[in-house]
């Protein structure tokens, strides 16, 4: 899962999106710029969630572990994450919603409502997942229950999402578990043809083939470890596409990471500067006035659950307390040293209102306000289908046809 931030991201550390099916954003993850220009090397890993979970519904490549460097504070945290754990209505239109609920359940009890927050850059996890899903890699299951090749069991559902919660850090790497393919039953056989991965029996997925899509695609069996791929979908359970482009388990905590053909499971950060996978936990530590030195993994102390409450400083590279609301901030720190709803202007160096749609931006963290992004040097509004777009990041689809000027679901097979 391919996330914006990994396009902006100036940090030591690998972006690992939290992932989920047809989210970019994983750690991973959402569509929110970053942008953090602390004076160290970059290294990404090519995904989100949004970290995270494909959930076997055909989303982007998404490779496992957590920003590091996320670029919210989170003093005003308090409904800027998570969900209920309520049940569905019961019809088909209800469950991308449903299941984006679930999915960000599980982040959050792997990295903590406010890491989780800031990773999504003060958006609501639930809410970008659920627009990522019902644009993209579901966007056509009431088609396929339509024509009777997806059946659909909603006295299941609430077991699948539960089930879905319970798997917490393992939804970064995890498909759909058992009882969501009982509530979600494809019955297209191996080999034959199909429109979604819903459509496919059993684990497989529906391969449209590539580096050129072609419809209708074929229901085909997941790779092994190794196996090439382009997308989390293509791979077992337990393994993600890297963005070396092959299917890999995630690295255990200590052990060697490169960010693109080693990456780290959604609980851990890869630390470029000792290539290493540590834990969020041990990476943020250093309490109030001590060293911070973001190339080997030394970040200030953050509560996972009550917010981030320092950052660490880009001129004194020390831990300070997080700046408050339209009061003078040091531009680049680690994370945006602003409360939530604003950031550091990088020449005025003062908290300031994040921008609106229209207003112009740099791809600075936290530049532009929720459910905007910046593209073309402005905050533009991330596009539903239907919607004008001229790139595929000003979609929540991931996908916009330059020929129409439109967003489009990623494969739309008639």
């Amino acid at each position: 899962m391919k996330n914006r931030q990994s396009q902006l991201l100036k940090v030591a550390f690998a972006l690992s999106a939290l992932a989920v099916a047809g989210c970019k954003v994983s750690v991973g993850d959402g569509h929110f710029d970053s942008g953090l220009d602390f004076d160290a090397d970059v290294t990404t890993t090519g995904g989100s969630a949004t970290g995270g979970s494909d959930m076997s519904t055909g989303g982007t490549s998404n490779t496992g572990g957590s920003d590091v460097a996320t670029d919210a504070s989170m003093n005003d945290m308090d409904s800027a994450v998570g969900s209920d754990a309520s049940t569905t209505t019961g019809t088909i239109a209800d469950v991308p919603a449903a299941l984006a609920a679930a999915l960000c359940d599980a982040r959050e009890a792997c990295v903590g409502p406010a890491r989780l927050a800031a990773l999504y850059d003060g958006n609501t996890c639930a809410d970008v997942v659920a627009a990522e899903l019902e644009d993209g890699s579901m966007s056509q299951i009431e088609v396929s229950v339509t024509a009777s090749v997806l059946i659909y069991d909603d006295s299941v559902l609430d077991d699948c999402l539960s089930d879905v919660r319970a798997q917490g850090c393992a939804v970064s790497e995890s498909r759909l578990p058992a009882k969501c393919r009982e509530a979600l039953l494809g019955i297209v056989a191996t080999g034959d043809d199909c429109n979604t991965d819903f459509d496919c029996e059993g684990d497989a997925f529906c391969d449209f083939g590539s580096p050129q899509p072609s419809c209708p695609g074929a229901c085909a069996a997941r790779g092994a470890a190794d196996a090439p791929c382009t997308e989390d979908n293509q791979c077992q359970d337990g393994l993600l596409c890297t963005p070396a482009g092959t299917c890999q388990a995630p690295v255990a905590t200590s052990g060697d990471c490169d960010g693109d053909s080693k990456i780290c499971g959604l609980q851990d950060i890869c630390v470029a500067g000792t290539g290493t996978c540590m834990s969020q936990d041990v990476v943020y530590a250093q309490t109030e006035n001590a060293d911070c030195t973001p190339d080997t993994g030394t970040l200030c102390l953050s509560d996972i659950n009550q917010g981030i409450s320092l950052v660490c400083a880009a001129d004194s590279k020390t831990c300070v307390p997080v700046s408050l609301a339209n009061e003078a901030c040091v531009p680049g720190s680690i994370p945006d040293a602003c409360p939530i709803n604003q950031y550091c202007h990088p020449t005025q160096e003062v908290c300031v209102e994040r921008e609106t749609a229209g207003r112009a931006c740099t791809g600075r963290a936290k530049e532009c306000a929720a459910g905007l992004t910046c593209l073309n040097d402005a905050c533009e509004r991330i596009g539903r289908l239907g919607d004008a777009c001229d790139s595929d990041w000003a979609c929540y689809s991931y996908h916009c046809n330059l020929v129409s000027g439109m967003c489009e679901a990623p494969v739309v097979c008639q």
